[in-house]
């Protein structure tokens, strides 16, 4: 077995690898995870890093083993990544709702209205999530609530669509129209308005709401994972996963069954593994894989 370790820089290594970082979790990640690879790599890149190093995948969405570390470590892996990964969900749950709100942005009839006010509540109430999320990660496992602070004004924007009255909106032609969130002028927040005093508001698309909200949030997550990536080894303990060539075997049908995140499965003796051989009893954090020559 070769170790493999990602650099913490991104689109950078400081030594050859056999998988670049920005490529391994395209075949090794799980199907959200593989889906959303290119957008991962472009908008959250540390994700990969994290990913790579100190997760990995077994080929039953199971993490590797990390020669060298404490049960301790093992544990605290266990909880940094079941927060990591739900705040990738979330990320990835907000991409999908932008998608179908950009395109269908047009409202004609009632049933047009409800589906893209639905969507843009549930893109917020993931909002919510992902701050949610980071502050565990920063209170519990890296003991440093200040890194979750720059999520806080979108944790408030959560909220305002949430946890208040309607948000006030508008048809402009076919287009369901929303103000901003916030405290500025001009923005709405029901802590200090009525309807009747949202006056001078620009409204945007809610596509555009959508679209601008999470290209401003992407490099805030992007910029919270390389934070935890730099503190892993000396705040976390973690150690680099082994990566084993016969992980290299990929099968390209979907994998159903995760310990991780994606499924929970049924019945563990019916998920399908990436390399065949692959022991589902096999120790935590390990697999028994058979020597197969991956060329």
């Amino acid at each position: 077995m070769k170790k493999h370790r990602a650099s913490l820089a991104c689109g950078q290594s400081s030594s050859r690898f056999k998988y670049p970082p920005s490529e391994l979790i395209d075949e090794k990640g799980d199907e959200l995870e593989r889906h959303w690879a290119e957008r991962i790599r472009k908008c959250i890149p540390h994700y990969a890093v994290i990913w790579e190093t100190y997760i990995g995948n077994d080929g039953a969405n199971r993490p590797l083993h990390m020669p060298g570390a404490t049960s301790g470590a093992h544990e605290t892996r266990e909880k940094l990544w079941e927060r990591i990964y739900t705040l990738f969900e979330s990320m990835a749950l907000c991409w999908f709702l932008e998608e179908k709100l950009t395109l269908k942005p047009e409202v004609s009839d009632l049933r047009g209205y409800v589906e893209n006010l639905h969507r843009w509540m549930a893109f917020f109430a993931n909002l919510g999530r992902i701050r949610d999320m980071a502050l565990k990660i920063a209170d519990s496992v890296i003991d440093d609530r200040s890194l979750a602070t720059p999520f806080a004004a979108y944790y408030e924007k959560r909220c305002i669509v949430l946890h208040g009255p309607k948000v006030p909106m508008r048809m402009v032609g076919n287009f369901l129209t929303a103000p901003e969130l916030g405290e500025k002028r001009n923005e709405w927040n029901d802590k200090r308005m009525k309807w009747c005093d949202l006056t001078g508001a620009d409204f945007k698309v809610l596509s555009d709401v959508a679209s601008d909200t999470i290209r401003n949030l992407e490099p805030i997550v992007d910029e919270f994972f390389r934070q935890v990536a730099r503190r892993a080894e000396t705040k976390l303990q973690l150690h680099p996963v082994e990566w084993p060539s016969a992980v290299g075997n990929v099968t390209r049908e979907p994998v159903q069954a995760s310990d991780r995140g994606f499924v929970m499965p049924d019945d563990r003796s019916a998920v399908r593994s990436f390399a065949s051989g692959i022991s589902l009893e096999a120790e935590p954090g390990r697999s028994q894989l058979p020597d197969i020559d991956p060329t």
